[in-house]
């Protein structure tokens, strides 16, 4: 039996039934701040795992499953990662000094001022990963390349590259001029432009999401922008259907599944089509088996990278940071859920607000799309308590966005502040 303590502490977080760690199965446990260090978990199952600020340093993960962890401000200097995957994973601020991350899947990651100095990425896949701020170091053997402020692989280019051996980019693999240090950037596989992303986000189920982007979808069309409808619920509504009057709606993929055929978006047929704004309703969804993608905000991101932008609707409860607070007011824990960091990068988003008396009265005129094997547990939700707590939830996220939005404009700008915006 291993007892998983907190860092500097002997405080017991897990109690693992085994004598190793080797091939656990830890998905989605939270793990904030445990001490890994040294520990062995090769092929451990860590998936949606939280260990935020957790020490790891020194520990064992090669060919661990690190699939959209937590990892934000761990340490993990020294720790071997080969062969893990740790595809959108959180690494924020992350410590990964001297870790060996050759052959590591971190695709779609997020490294922001993340430290590498002396990292191994040899053969690591860091395709649709983030690297504002990261720290590579000067250059050297195991050094990726010299990305101190770049944004790549959201079109923009450093000025130089420092090679490792073998590192996938997705890029030209041309070896530098003799006798350079560093080479221009070469032309990436992806387009220059990274698509925008506009999230109209809501309280609850019936607000107006659907209806609100529709609605805006066909004002730019009528503009000339060429707009797509990639994936549409209407659930019926009639007034929602009519909106959809003239404007091109993609062909749903059919996929078998135990017999019984299911529909989802067509991602290639989509990204072949190459719209300028693509309407993906509902991006919590969970695609169904066959798919490229386990998750639909998952073809989003693949969506942005190829350069289209997406408009895309949630609920608030889907948000990953939200989800015990919404499981506390609602007493219904929602399994469908999108990372912060998804809702960090959008461009922008739009909060869809319906006061919770107007909304009773929808959910009684049948406007409110609620499954028949679910009546009971939507009437739990919807109450008027549960209503007016998920609407301030909204507010209040949407309200710290645009506070971020305004101190960063104040900084760039040199400006002192605050700002008298309340009394």
């Amino acid at each position: 039996m291993i007892e998983i303590r907190q860092a500097g502490s002997d405080k017991v977080l897990l109690t693992v039934p085994a004598d190793t760690l080797v091939g656990a199965d830890l998905h989605g446990q939270r793990l904030r701040g445990a001490d890994f260090s040294g520990l062995s978990a090769e092929g451990a199952n860590l998936w949606g795992a939280d260990l935020w600020r957790s020490d790891c340093h020194g520990a064992d993960f090669r060919d661990a499953n690190l699939g959209r962890t937590a990892l934000r401000e761990v340490n993990l200097r020294g720790a071997d990662l080969r062969g893990a995957n740790l595809s959108s994973a959180d690494l924020r601020w992350a410590h990964l000094e001297g870790a060996d991350l050759s052959g590591a899947n971190l695709r779609g990651s997020d490294l922001r001022g993340t430290s590498l100095r002396g990292a191994n990425l040899r053969g690591a896949d860091l395709r649709g990963a983030e690297f504002r701020d990261a720290d590579f170091g000067d250059g050297g053997r195991t050094s990726a390349f010299d990305t101190r402020s770049t944004h790549w692989p959201r079109g923009r280019r450093p000025a130089t590259v420092h090679r490792g051996p073998d590192i996938d980019l997705g890029l030209s693999t041309a070896p530098p001029p003799e006798g350079e240090r560093g080479v221009s950037f070469p032309e990436p596989k992806e387009p220059e432009c990274r698509g925008r992303l506009r999230i109209f986000l809501g309280a609850a189920p019936g607000v107006g999401k659907t209806y609100a982007m529709l609605a805006e979808a066909r004002d730019l069309r009528e503009h000339g922008v060429d707009v797509v409808g990639a994936v549409i619920q209407t659930h019926g509504r009639a007034e929602t259907e009519a909106l959809l009057e003239g404007l091109e709606v993609l062909p749903r993929q059919r996929l078998d599944y135990h017999g019984t055929t299911l529909q989802e978006m067509d991602l290639d047929a989509l990204l072949a089509r190459r719209p300028q704004l693509a309407l993906v309703d509902e991006l919590a969804h969970h695609n169904a088996p066959g798919s490229r993608h386990e998750k639909r905000w998952l073809d989003v991101e693949e969506l942005l990278a190829a350069g289209i932008s997406v408009w895309t609707t949630v609920n608030v409860q889907h948000l990953e940071s939200l989800n015990d607070a919404v499981a506390q007011i609602t007493g219904v824990r929602v399994r469908e859920t999108v990372p912060d960091r998804l809702f960090e990068r959008a461009d922008e988003i739009e909060v869809i607000d319906l006061a919770p008396a107007d909304l009773l009265r929808r959910l009684d005129e049948g406007k409110v799309y609620v499954p028949d094997t679910a009546q009971i547990a939507v009437r739990k939700f919807f109450r008027p308590g549960n209503l007016a707590a998920l609407r301030e939830l909204a507010l209040r996220h949407a309200a710290q966005r645009v506070g971020d939005q305004v101190r960063n404009y104040m900084q760039a700008h040199a400006i002192e502040g605050p700002w008298p915006t309340h009394e």
